[in-house]
């Protein structure tokens, strides 16, 4: 490769700006914050040289950003020998440097050698930004021939030609592998040399029971408070608050789970498909960042990409399949007509492959579509999913969860003849603090409520932060604060102005996960 490397670079114009930045997206709030964090220079020619070199090539024909995502920007690069190149550098916001890319890239070995899933083929990858002359992480796979399931989204063909049933049964199976291989320990993926020697006696994991693992979690917000909390009296507060969990632990934790590794997020656009509607077929599945091996009842979940949002017009409770409510020609206008079709497409979609799954894999359908045993464990266990958050979601919302757990206590700790649960619940929370800390969540709903209102005219995601196309940044910007000064004009107290004010969802300097760095 030593001759080849002067001949890296075809001649054609290269804007780093546009490579380095987000130039596609804005945010309707933590608009500086979001793009600053995800300003990532790199050496491009270095970048492109470790392509060429990894596809055995002489040139790169072509480098091109095709998605600025919110863990990741994702470029295209084709070289001179045939050989199409997706390259993908991590954002901070994506994980902790350098384990957040070793796992991606274990796991991705894991999938394909061990249970022969289709996942993307790694030619190259490096997790040090500074061992590197790329002086960035970044993994370059194959890119897998095909399309984006959502492609087909739109399609009007018979619905069980419909691209998204064809597929279903790769797709059901691949879930039914995961859900029936079974680790010992939870954590994530690695190759041993990728875990310093250092690091490992130290509480990271992974850990052999639930129980060691929300004790973990409770190590962890200590930590953070003792770091980044310097407001005193919120320092003693959230050490209370997680000496309270500490003593919920022992009872919460569930002794008879199971550990199995699960996509993080399998929508239709992370499972590539052939591009022809006809015997459409599963090419692969993509983004498997963040995967973990984790407690069954917080990983499992339909398929994003097979779930159906309600919609008036649809009714999904019969059990046949389900039907539009009213007649199509009753709907004069063209475009409702498009979404109560739409609409009804992806509730066929959802029903069969609750149905698919129910014959295939019982168990797991169970799990999935009748989960009070799921959901109960989930309710249960809430507290150890917020306890690390109370710097960044407050106080409140950690001890709504000790009120949800303590509502469900005697599947934690049993029940007697009369149903009462065999030892009381160990925290005292007086009637006043739970009607204080009730009517707070409930208020918070409701401003939070209101603010998705405004997100769903404007079209935006509602788990997106506020994220929209740079064309439409203005008008949203406009939209909302048209909202806020709405909502404040129906509020008669100065008392409730002023938490309006301050506690406002969309607005600079509230909490956006998406801007959280891991260092």
């Amino acid at each position: 490769m030593g001759t080849t490397m002067v001949l890296i670079l075809k001649h054609y114009s290269i804007n780093e700006q546009e490579l380095f930045s987000v130039t596609t997206k804005r945010w309707l709030y933590n608009d500086d914050k979001q793009r600053a964090i995800r300003h990532v220079p790199f050496n491009v020619q270095a970048f492109i040289g470790m392509a060429v070199q990894a596809a055995d090539a002489r040139t790169c024909t072509s480098l091109k950003k095709i998605q600025d995502g919110t863990m990741n920007r994702v470029f295209s690069l084709k070289l001179d020998n045939g050989v199409d190149l997706i390259a993908k550098i991590p954002f901070p916001v994506a994980g902790p440097k350098h384990f957040c890319t070793a796992s991606e890239v274990a796991t991705l070995d894991y999938l394909r050698s061990e249970h022969g899933i289709p996942v993307p083929n790694v030619r190259a990858w490096c997790s040090k930004a500074d061992s590197t002359p790329v002086r960035a992480e970044y993994i370059l796979y194959d890119r897998i021939p095909g399309v984006p399931l959502h492609d087909h989204n739109g399609t009007e063909v018979p619905i069980l030609k419909d691209p998204y049933v064809q597929v279903l049964p790769a797709v059901r199976r691949i879930e039914s592998r995961l859900a029936s291989t079974h680790f010992s320990q939870i954590g994530s993926i690695y190759y041993k040399e990728d875990i310093p020697d250092s690091l490992r006696d130290r509480p990271l994991g992974p850990w052999s029971n639930v129980h060691s693992y929300m004790f973990a979690l409770a190590a962890c917000a200590r930590a953070s408070i003792n770091k980044f909390c310097t407001d005193l009296s919120l320092q003693e507060a959230y050490h209370d608050v997680v000496t309270d969990y500490e003593t919920l632990v022992p009872h919460i934790a569930p002794q008879d789970s199971q550990y199995i590794l699960w996509h993080p997020d399998l929508h239709a656009s992370n499972i590539i498909v052939t591009e022809m509607t006809d015997s459409c077929t599963l090419r692969g599945v993509i983004d498997w960042q963040g995967a973990r091996v984790a407690p069954y009842y917080t990983q499992l979940d339909p398929p994003p990409a097979f779930t159906a949002e309600e919609h008036p017009l649809v009714d999904s409770s019969k059990d046949d399949g389900p039907e539009l409510s009213v007649q199509l020609d009753t709907l004069t206008d063209p475009e409702q007509q498009r979404l109560a079709r739409l609409a009804l497409r992806r509730a066929w979609r959802a029903h069969l492959h609750r149905i698919l799954m129910r014959n295939d894999d019982p168990e797991l359908a169970h799990d999935l579509y009748e989960p009070m045993g799921v959901m109960a464990k989930l309710i249960r266990t809430r507290p150890a999913t917020l306890i690390t958050r109370g710097l960044e979601e407050g106080l409140d919302l950690i001890r709504h969860s000790f009120l949800m757990s303590r509502g469900l206590w005697g599947l934690a700790v049993g029940v007697d003849g009369g149903r009462v649960p065999l030892m009381p619940f160990p925290l005292h929370i007086s009637d006043e603090e739970e009607k204080r800390i009730t009517d707070e969540l409930t208020q918070r709903r409701h401003e939070a409520s209101a603010a998705d209102e405004v997100l769903e005219r404007l079209g935006v995601p509602l788990d997106g932060e506020g994220i929209v196309d740079v064309q439409d940044y203005e008008k949203g910007k406009h939209e909302i604060e048209d909202a806020r000064q709405a909502l404040l004009d129906k509020t008669f107290s100065q008392e409730e102005k002023d938490r309006l004010v301050k506690t406002w969802p969309l607005q600079n300097g509230k909490v956006s996960l998406t801007a959280e760095t891991c260092h």
